[in-house]
């Protein structure tokens, strides 16, 4: 069995606010609803969102499929 995980990291972003950052991303939809470890990303069928260190990271089941470089 493989794990697939699509991790979106973005290093030192200049918004700190999750909920203006996600309607920035076209993500506005998604509301926050509690706080969990990141082991609980394991198998996203829902985005996860927030800040690790000084990076915000975007956990999703097919998001970073529609980013361009």
């Amino acid at each position: 069995m493989a794990w697939n995980k699509y991790y979106i990291f973005v290093k030192s972003p200049k918004l700190r606010d999750t909920k203006e950052i996600l309607t920035k991303l076209n993500l506005g939809q998604y509301k926050p609803i509690k706080e969990v470890p990141l082991h609980y990303s394991n198998k996203p069928e829902t985005l996860f969102a927030g800040f690790y260190n000084d990076s915000f990271l975007i956990v999703h089941p097919d998001l970073a499929f529609h980013l361009k470089k």
